[in-house]
Parts: C-alpha cells; sequence; structure tokens
C-alpha cells in the first residue's frame, strides 16, 4: 500500500471519528502532492455533501468528473449535491448518467426513485431494481416501505420498515416510517414507541417531532402534541406540513385563545406563502358575469369519510347551466364513495401525486374560475397550492378555521357559526349561508330503539368523538354532569382509540382526577362499519358535544337515530357547530351559554323521559325534513354565493 492510499484511509477514518476538519486537512496534502487526484477529490466532495455543503460538493465533484467521466460514484455523489440544492432535474440527470456508466449502481437507481411521486410506477421500479442489486441496503426497503404505507398498504409497509431496521437498527427514518403505519392502523401506544426511537436516534428529527406531535392529537394529549410539533416548527422552518398539524392541534386545545390562534395562522402564511410566486400577476378568465363557471375542488377526502358526505349532494345538485363540476382528488384509498363522486364530476383530476406547486399549475392550466380547497389545515388537505393564486376566486369550505392566506378571498359559513358579533378574526371574507352544514343520511341505518335508560334504569351519556376533542374542558364539563346524575355513565367510541392504553390511560386519569371512576366510563371497542355504529347509538341516551371543537358527522348521525345532542357555544366556529345543527331542527333549547347551563340542560333533559321517548320517536323525520338533508337547496345557496364572487371579480378595476 503506497503513502496515497493510507493517506486517504486515514482520512477516512478521521471522518468516521469525527473529525472531519482533520479529515479534509489530510485530502487537502494530499492534492498538494498529487492535484489530478480524482478519488481525493471525490472524497472531499463526499465530505461536504454529507456536512450540508451541497454547493462546493458539487463543485468539487465537477472537478473528479472532468479528470474520470466514467465514474460512477463520482457522478452519484454530483446527482447528490445537486438534489440537496433542490436542483432535482440536474440530480435526475447525476443519477442516469451514473447508471449509464453502471446499470448495477445500485445507490443511484435508489436516488432516482426518490425523486418521483412516491407513488409513481417508476418510483417503484428504480426501487424494485435497487433491492435486486442490493437486497442488504437499508434505504431500498425504507422507500418501498415508504410507497406501500402512502398507497395505504399498511402491513406491507410494517413488514418493509421491519426489514429496514433488521439491517440497520439504529436507522431513524425507519423508526419514523414504522410510527407512521402503526399511526394508520390506530396502535398509537406502539406508533408512539417508535416515534420517541427515531427520535432517541436522531434529536434534532423534526418529521419524527412531528409524527410524535400527530399521534399524540389521536390519542387526545393536546397539550404534549402541541409542544412537540412547536419543536417541529423550530427545528425545521420551512416543513410545512408541521405547521399546518400544529394549527390542527390548536383546533383541539381549550387552552389557547383566538387572538394568539390568529397569530398562528397568520405565522403559518407568513412563513410559506412568501417564498411562491403566484403564477400569473393577472388571470386570463374571461370576466363575463354571468357566463358558466368552471367550479374547482381540491380534497384528499373523495372517499368514505365524513367530508366526502357534507359535500356530495352538493355536487350531485350544482346547476349544471351554471357550474361546470372539477374535482382534484388526492384520495389514496379509492372507494365506491369515490366511484360516485368520480361519476358526479364533469372533470375528474388525479392529484394524488402533485404538489402544492403541480395543482396550482393544473388549475390554472384548467381555467378554473373558482377554487375551493376543502378542510384546509387538516389531515392531508394543504391548502398551500393556493398561495401560488392559480384561480381568480379562491375560496375555503369546511375547515377548522381562518387559512391565514391572504390569496384566498372568502370563508364559507353561516350565522350561528359566525354571528355578526363573532370575535374569530380572519384574513378570509366570510360568507354566510342559510345553513352551512349539509349531511346525507346514511345509507341502511338501523330505526332508531327505545329509550335506553327506560329499560336500564340509568341515563347513559354517549360521546362518538375522536380522543382529540376530548379535551380537558371537556372532561371538567362532562364529569359535572356525571356528578349531577350519579347513576349515569359515558359511553366513549371512535374506532378502536379508546381500547388503546395511550388513550384509555389519558382518559380515566383524566375522570378520576374529578372522582369519577372508571366503572362509569364505558370504552367501547372494536372496528364498525356505519350501520355497526349507528346501532351502538341505541344504546345511549343523550349526546354529549364536546368542547372547544365540537362533533359534526358524529352529532348528525346522533340525532338521526333520534339522540339528542346537548351542546356549549363555543367562540369560535370549531365551538359552535353542534348549535348551528340544533337550530336547524328546532333544538335551539339545548344550547348552552355557559358550563353549567350544559350541566342544568343535560340534567335536565335526563329526567323528562317523556322527551326523550318523544324524540327518539321523531328527531329522524324532522332531521330528513331540515336544511340539513336539502340538498338542492344547499346548492342553490352554494351556487349564487359562487356567482355573486364571480360578479365582484368581474368588475374588478
Amino acid at each position: 500500500m503506497d503513502v496515497i492510499d493510507r493517506s486517504i484511509k486515514a482520512a477516512l477514518r478521521l471522518y468516521n471519528d469525527g473529525n472531519p476538519d482533520a479529515a479534509e486537512q489530510v485530502c487537502r496534502g494530499i492534492l498538494k502532492v498529487e492535484p489530478t487526484n480524482a478519488e481525493v477529490l471525490h472524497l472531499l466532495a463526499q465530505f461536504d455533501c454529507r456536512l450540508g455543503r451541497a454547493r462546493r460538493a458539487a463543485g468539487i465533484a465537477r472537478q473528479a468528473i472532468a479528470l474520470e467521466p466514467a465514474r460512477a460514484k463520482f457522478l452519484l455523489t454530483l446527482g447528490t449535491a445537486e438534489q440537496e440544492m433542490r436542483n432535482e432535474k440536474a440530480a435526475g440527470d447525476g443519477y442516469r448518467r451514473s447508471i449509464a456508466v453502471d446499470i448495477e449502481h445500485a445507490e443511484a437507481h435508489l436516488n432516482l426513485g426518490a425523486l418521483q411521486p412516491i407513488r409513481s410506477k417508476s418510483a417503484r421500479a428504480c426501487w424494485r431494481r435497487a433491492a435486486v442489486l442490493r437486497p442488504d441496503l437499508p434505504e431500498v426497503h425504507n422507500n418501498l416501505a415508504g410507497r406501500a404505507l402512502a398507497s395505504a398498504k399498511v402491513v406491507e409497509a410494517e413488514r418493509r420498515f421491519g426489514r429496514a431496521l433488521s439491517l440497520r437498527p439504529s436507522y431513524p427514518q425507519a423508526w419514523n416510517g414504522l410510527a407512521s403505519a402503526a399511526g394508520a392502523t390506530g396502535a398509537m401506544h406502539r406508533s408512539l414507541l417508535a416515534a420517541r426511537r427515531a427520535l432517541a436516534l436522531a434529536p434534532a428529527f423534526a418529521e419524527a417531532m412531528n409524527n410524535q406531535g400527530t399521534i399524540l392529537v389521536a390519542a387526545g394529549a393536546v397539550g404534549p402534541a402541541v409542544r412537540w410539533l412547536s419543536r417541529a416548527v423550530a427545528t425545521a422552518p420551512g416543513y410545512a406540513d408541521a405547521g399546518s398539524n400544529l394549527l390542527f392541534a390548536f383546533a383541539y386545545d381549550d387552552s389557547i385563545a383566538l387572538a394568539a390562534l390568529f397569530a398562528a395562522q397568520l405565522a403559518w402564511a407568513k412563513r410559506h406563502a412568501p417564498v411562491l410566486r403566484p403564477l400569473e400577476t393577472r388571470h386570463g378568465n374571461a370576466p363575463e358575469p354571468e357566463r358558466r363557471l368552471r367550479v374547482g375542488y381540491v380534497s384528499a377526502d373523495f372517499r368514505e369519510h365524513p367530508i366526502a358526505w357534507n359535500v356530495e349532494g352538493l355536487f350531485e345538485h350544482h346547476d349544471r347551466r351554471s357550474v361546470e363540476l372539477h374535482l382534484y382528488s388526492s384520495t389514496v384509498s379509492a372507494d365506491r364513495t369515490t366511484e360516485r363522486l368520480r361519476r358526479l364530476a364533469e372533470h375528474w383530476h388525479d392529484a394524488t401525486d402533485l404538489g402544492a406547486a403541480d395543482i396550482a399549475e393544473a388549475v390554472r392550466r384548467d381555467g378554473i374560475d373558482v377554487l375551493v380547497s376543502l378542510a384546509p389545515h387538516t389531515a392531508s388537505n394543504r391548502p398551500l397550492f393556493m398561495a401560488y393564486r392559480p384561480a381568480p376566486v379562491q375560496v375555503a369550505f369546511h375547515g377548522i378555521g381562518s387559512t391565514g392566506l391572504e390569496a384566498v378571498s372568502y370563508w364559507i359559513t353561516d350565522p350561528v357559526l359566525h354571528p355578526e358579533d363573532s370575535r374569530e378574526a380572519f384574513t378570509e371574507e366570510l360568507v354566510r349561508l342559510p345553513c352551512f352544514y349539509l349531511h346525507r343520511p346514511p345509507e341502511d341505518a338501523p330505526e332508531p330503539s327505545g329509550v335506553p335508560s327506560l329499560a336500564l334504569g340509568a341515563i347513559t351519556f354517549g360521546s362518538c368523538n375522536n380522543p382529540a376533542k376530548l379535551s380537558p374542558a371537556a372532561v371538567r364539563l362532562w364529569a359535572e354532569v356525571l356528578r349531577a346524575l350519579p347513576a349515569s355513565r359515558l359511553l366513549v367510541k371512535y374506532v378502536d382509540r379508546f381500547r388503546d392504553p395511550l388513550a384509555a390511560r389519558r382518559l380515566l386519569e383524566a375522570f378520576a382526577a374529578y372522582g369519577i371512576g372508571e366503572e362509569r366510563i364505558v370504552r367501547s371497542g372494536g372496528l364498525l362499519d356505519r350501520r355497526g355504529q349507528l346501532e351502538l347509538l341505541s344504546s345511549v341516551d343523550i349526546a354529549l358535544d364536546p368542547v372547544p371543537f365540537n362533533g359534526s358527522t358524529t352529532s348528525f348521525e346522533a340525532l338521526w337515530m333520534g339522540v339528542p345532542l346537548v351542546t356549549l357555544l363555543g367562540d369560535r366556529f370549531v365551538g359552535r357547530v353542534g348549535a348551528s345543527l340544533l337550530q336547524q331542527v328546532g333544538l335551539a333549547d339545548l344550547i348552552a351559554r355557559t358550563p353549567a347551563d350544559y350541566v342544568a340542560i343535560a340534567a335536565r333533559l335526563a329526567g323528562d323521559g317523556q322527551r326523550l321517548k318523544a324524540l327518539r320517536a321523531s328527531l329522524r323525520q324532522r332531521v330528513a325534513a331540515s336544511p340539513l338533508c336539502d340538498a338542492p337547496a344547499h346548492a342553490r345557496s352554494i351556487d349564487a354565493a359562487y356567482r355573486m364572487m364571480w360578479r365582484r371579480w368581474c368588475r374588478r378595476p
């Protein structure tokens, strides 16, 4: 072994021992003797790339390639540096050149796949090729697992993440992926353990912080969740999804004031929107006030999901002489509801593999006049595509609060959700419909049963809401209700969440702090279809609405099954949903203005067996005849709102 080879090995040892500066000095020393040593130049490029100095790495890699153009690993390093600088086209060129030199270069196939949309056939082909060439590469199995998870193939994802970890137990990305996969099955306790393992291995791993935050939200531990999501945002300020998840968590947080909530919405928009340039300074849409409008809806929830149930009747009854319907779907798990919505749309656009910029470009290209973001800042519904201003009129609908984006002109609501004296702040202009909510009556719903307390001899209160909605304020309020009726009990159900150790412990400890024993909390489990979920309501006398984030579809389903709802009127959109529903079915007397009023209404209703019996027998007919189920009227009000918005745009200077 000559001196140069020994020096190169010494440089590698120094770098691997955590002394990159000394390693660089050794390489610089070699280059003083052999300035055209391509191997040493490449080693320096690798060091720089790993240390985050991508621009310098790319320059040095080019020097090495100029000396030895047919070295696949040199081209791989150049591609990696370009990818770090977000020059994806140049990165792809580097990887393809590497493969052209050595078709069996597994790392080049691996990295090329990472440049493609994760669910694309091209990504799958690249990673499968890499797996054949190097089945011992944990990155290959991690990427294929991520692809499976993005395609809702959770069992396959868990298996592949496990394979990656068997090859590299200290692989934080795979532990974080395993946390996501476990979370997708509702195994929150297992998910949290995996996310914590990822963070133990990589304490500054923002994606794992985000994951831990979303898991804790799902378990109902909103306070700790907010802290983790805030850390993710502080660690990676450009991480828009973490910021959106933080806003989603704030919707459940009973400690956040309206001013602080609005400040957070503005901060998210200020952080992410300014870096996005509008696609056009002036839109080319013909400013004809009465012409047929191209209306586009963007959603990840065009499936068996409450949002789809809220809009299906609208899509069916849009006046097609006035509206040309475009649906942009990023729904991963298509089902029978997806297919029904697809048939209702004149133009169905698959957006599952599109980022914000791609969605915006598609909207602009399609000439959309009115663009609607459904449920922005929830789950996979990210409103950042609106910041590009791809359409002249942009609207938020079924969201949890203001988007914070100046590019979004309107927020659809109603007079109960946002009364004239509302103190909630927003960047959008409010457009109040006569009735905000539209619900599709459940198919094959069982008939309402008799009043369960008449047979049981005691009242059963119930909530089928997400554990995240069972805030400290909600638990405190419900504990007061249970104390007012010592023989009563509370049934809780949400998928199988309340059987998970993480959510169960948090729930039971919260009630125990108010003297409510575990025997009074019925944690119903099991994965039920919708009919089974509705049948469960046969054992509930009175539904209790959570605070500060009310139920929506869960409340409608209770009313549909003849179960009255008690709600507390909140100070923001998400806290006034119950009131909006009850107003529409003529049960305004069940809307409390204060916590004491809430307890009194619940106790009074529990003691009125005749009224409970009458409501059980009549509520379904009352709901069916209400505006909540009047799809044609709802569509007419929405069509009129869009026409008003469009006419305004046409009159702009």
